[in-house]
């Protein structure tokens, strides 16, 4: 799947995690269709999967995500920043955006990885499979 999430991880984050689809399925024995939307989801929850985060901080990223990015254009999106102190995620503010987006900043941010991710990077990279 080009979330990079096997058919396992994929039914159990749907199950876990309900938000993760605009519309309920009714039956899992058929094959699903996803909106772009939730495949951007579906791979940011396989990122941070692989970034060791714990269902539950997987969740409250996503729920983020769903409340900051209303358009699901890759260039109106911005950053999910975590915060290790208060083990809470937050959506970056166009102030925090254009710093971030500064070249000293660049470099800090390949020092910090499990800290920041780049939604339009992702949206932009699922956007060839729709």
């Amino acid at each position: 799947m080009v979330t990079g999430l096997s058919y396992g991880q994929l039914n159990y984050l749907i199950r876990t995690i309900p938000s993760l689809l605009s519309t309920p399925r009714e039956n899992d024995r058929h094959a699903r269709n996803f909106t772009y939307r939730e495949v951007v989801l579906l791979r940011l929850a396989r990122v941070l999967k692989n970034d060791h985060f714990r269902i539950q901080s997987i969740k409250q990223a996503l729920e983020v995500v769903n409340e900051n990015w209303c358009d699901n254009d890759p260039d109106s999106a911005s950053v999910l920043i975590y915060s290790a102190k208060s083990k809470r995620f937050a959506w970056a503010t166009p102030a925090e955006l254009e710093l971030i987006k500064t070249e000293s900043a660049a470099s800090l941010l390949s020092k910090m990885p499990g800290n920041f991710y780049f939604i339009g990077a992702i949206a932009r990279e699922m956007q060839r499979y729709f």
